[in-house]
This record gives C-alpha cells, structure tokens and sequence, in this order.
C-alpha cells in the first residue's frame, strides 16, 4: 500500500500529525489530509517541507 505518515516541524521538533494517509491538498490557509477510510485532518497554515516517497513520510512546517 502507499500511505503516509504525515509530520508537523515545529523549530527542531517533529511532531506525529496523521497516519495512513492516501490525499493531500494544498489549500487556501493550509492542507487538508486524508487517510485511507475517510478522516479529515487539516493543518491551518502548513506548507510541504518535503516528502519522502520511499519511507512514505510527508512533512509540513508552518
């Protein structure tokens, strides 16, 4: 399967946001995050730091 892990960086911490996630969109204020049965999750203010496709990680920093 391909679903991601998401992360928050927050000056040198990383914090867990969201697992087993399947879509991301980037949006007006943030990012919308959702996982593989249908959850929602949204990041107010984030930007993609960076994703790494080969260890299914997706990082966000505000």
């Amino acid at each position: 399967m391909c679903e991601s892990k998401v992360f928050l960086m927050t000056g040198d911490e990383k914090e867990h946001v969201m697992s087993e996630v399947v879509r991301m969109e980037v949006v007006d204020g943030g990012i919308r995050l959702f996982d593989i049965i249908g959850n929602e999750t949204f990041v107010e203010g984030a930007m993609v730091r960076y994703a790494d496709l080969m260890t299914h990680e997706i990082v966000l920093e505000k």
